[in-house]
């Protein structure tokens, strides 16, 4: 029998429109690539500061104010330390200048090779270092969480991966617990009796030119963090994982802008600079005339008065939690921390400014900086000046995806640090508690997944916003995954109820 002729005609209709919207979108999509490039006209201090730095061979030429600058980096990869990274490391510390910069790298477990690399660019370097190559990190003295699976106690990755961060900045540091470890590791350099204006994190493939435009230009060196934006894989954007707006969402609009520094509430990348104040505690107040230059005389931007701060507060450090199945990356963390710092320190010197507790107005001295950018590997680096080009193109697609599969749902999202919350926690089964209430049992292979899923009462912690229901947990022999620099050294595990 022959379908009706109404009906097929209401296919082909209905197939007609959806290939021409398709076909229009695609056109507009490109057209839109093609005459509104992105981020391709800097701005006049940009192009000034380039043509300083690249028309003379002067010693910090590209540091007219003599700011300190403490460089940190982990870097495990042989080829790119003799390589690239080397390079353009030895090239950033002329540009700023020997006498201002300080140089602390830590590596661990990734082999004689490596540390060999390390030691021959330490050499190199004209500058004060502290470079600690070849350590071991036992991943026996970090908090476990338990895979269902297997029953495996394994260490979280993110934990892994703040204390490797902690040790790159250890130099700013002193105490007694810094003497100890010096006394350990006797090729350990200590830094904190210089004053530093500036923190750079290096971890990517980077032009020495934009690490200088990021340390000092970034919203016109007014900032308590700014980060380049990192790239893996051609045109795909690294760290999302991390990067939030204020509102605790990835932001758009100050990107189609062409904003120079683009607020955020957080953020990491393979470049990352912060003002020295972040990781350095806050003493206690000395009313004397030096508290003037001590940072803790302050005015009023509202009524004008001037006080002695009465706050003392540490100096940040990265964490993460030990909580399982759920991650809060150490670099949002970090920028959650600096939220209430900041809010503390606000709400200490001007209460009569700042009736509400609410630390978002304060998040406006963290910055990304879009002219800036860094890569994972060379060939993602060969294509950025090409993807940077015709970005555009994607906007309308991106809008699509982003309202349809991003940002991911976090319930945790509005919790305000320290207040009481309701949520489900998964419980690992103890042996021989199977008879418990509420035990879920999921088949993967050959094992049983085992526990329960509990409501349970808790204080909600500071930078739930950052939260992610996922887990990664470190590979167990770290010298074979770090040996050839590459490699691997973690792992993901579903969580129990992600799925079907």
């Amino acid at each position: 029998m022959r379908p009706p002729v109404r009906s097929s005609r209401k296919f082909c209709g209905f197939f007609l429109c959806l290939l021409y919207a398709t076909l229009a979108f695609a056109v507009t999509s490109f057209l839109n690539g093609i005459l509104r490039p992105s981020y391709v006209s800097p701005p006049k201090y940009h192009r000034q500061l380039a043509s300083q730095i690249q028309e003379s061979l002067k010693s910090s030429r590209g540091n007219k104010h003599g700011k300190n600058v403490f460089i940190a980096a982990n870097i495990v990869n042989e080829d790119l330390i003799r390589g690239s990274r080397g390079e353009n490391l030895l090239q950033l510390v002329g540009i700023v200048g020997p006498e201002n910069v300080f140089v602390s790298i830590y590596e661990n477990d990734a082999g004689d090779r490596t540390r060999d690399a390390l030691m021959d660019l330490r050499d190199k370097l004209p500058c004060n270092t502290s470079i600690v190559a070849s350590d071991h990190m036992n991943l026996n003295s970090f908090p476990t969480v338990t895979i269902p699976a297997t029953g495996e106690a394994r260490t979280k990755r993110l934990l892994y991966l703040a204390e490797v961060r902690n040790r790159a900045i250890l130099p700013l540091q002193s105490g007694p617990s810094i003497t100890t470890w010096a006394a350990s590791h006797p090729i350990f350099n200590s830094a904190a009796s210089t004053r530093f204006d500036r923190v750079l994190f290096l971890n990517d493939i980077f032009k020495p030119v934009d690490a200088v435009q990021l340390l000092f230009s970034t919203n016109e060196g007014k900032y308590d963090a700014a980060f380049a934006i990192d790239f893996v894989a051609g045109i795909t954007l690294y760290d999302t994982f991390v990067i939030q707006d204020t509102e605790g969402f990835t932001s758009r609009n100050d990107v189609l802008s062409q904003t120079d520094a683009v607020r955020v509430r957080s953020c990491w990348s393979g470049m990352a600079a912060f003002d020295t104040t972040v990781f350095q505690p806050i003493p206690p107040p000395t009313i004397s005339p030096a508290s003037q230059t001590s940072g803790q005389y302050k005015q009023d931007p509202v009524s004008g008065d001037t006080k002695i701060s009465s706050l003392s507060l540490p100096g940040l450090t990265f964490h993460s939690i030990t909580e399982p199945f759920f991650e809060e990356s150490e670099c949002c963390l970090l920028s959650a921390d600096l939220e209430i710092r900041r809010a503390a320190i606000y709400n200490t010197l001007f209460p009569s400014s700042s009736p509400q507790s609410d630390a978002r107005p304060l998040s406006t001295g963290v910055f990304i900086k879009p002219y800036i950018r860094v890569a994972y590997s060379s060939a993602t680096w060969a294509w950025l000046p090409t993807t940077r080009r015709y970005e555009r193109a994607f906007q309308f697609l991106q809008y699509l995806i982003s309202k349809i599969l991003m940002p991911e749902y976090n319930y945790r999202r509005t919790h305000a640090a320290g207040t009481m919350v309701g949520e489900c926690i998964w419980v690992p089964a103890s042996l021989g508690a199977e008879e418990r209430r509420g035990l879920l049992r999921r088949w993967r292979g050959s094992n049983w997944m085992r526990g329960t899923l509990e409501v349970q009462r808790r204080v909600a912690d500071v930078g739930g916003w950052c939260r992610r229901k996922r887990m990664f947990v470190m590979k167990g022999d770290l010298s074979e995954a770090n040996q050839d620099g590459w490699g691997k050294n973690w792992e993901e595990v579903e969580p129990p109820g992600r799925k079907g």
